[in-house]
């Protein structure tokens, strides 16, 4: 398989739609093989999505992407490895080794019923007394 990490210096960058560098390397057979690191000057997120499409990514291991982000690389045949947050190195060992968790598909563990939990104001007896 073909990997991109999003860099930040060494490590992994904290969200995939930051940092100017990727490392592009092939993981085959329990190994990291050839690995080298590629600019990127997409100019937002979707660019870049298109530019991992041209160098025949098919993995991506990052930090934080928004839910919309994810569909997007999952509608491009790219797997992603989201929340990482350690050396890009150690990543792609872990990634080798089938030690970095897959990613739940999107949407999978966001809290239902968004604005349902309610402020309380004005009970009607305060909540202490004299």
């Amino acid at each position: 398989m073909k990997v991109a990490i999003p860099l930040f210096g060494s490590r992994v960058s904290p969200r995939f739609d930051s940092g100017a560098q990727l490392l592009v390397a092939e993981v085959e057979d329990g190994a990291v093989g050839a690995a080298e690191q590629v600019t990127d000057a997409a100019g937002n997120p979707l660019q870049r999505v298109a530019h991992l499409r041209e160098l025949e990514v098919d993995t991506v291991i990052c930090g934080a992407v928004t839910e919309f982000l994810l569909r997007h690389l999952a509608a491009n045949g790219i797997r992603v490895f989201p929340w990482v947050f350690c050396e890009a190195g150690e990543a792609l060992e872990a990634l080798a080794h089938g030690e970095l968790p897959a990613s739940p598909p999107p949407g999978a563990g966001r809290a239902r019923g968004r604005g349902r939990r309610r402020r309380r104001m004005g009970s009607g007896r305060p909540r202490w007394s004299p």
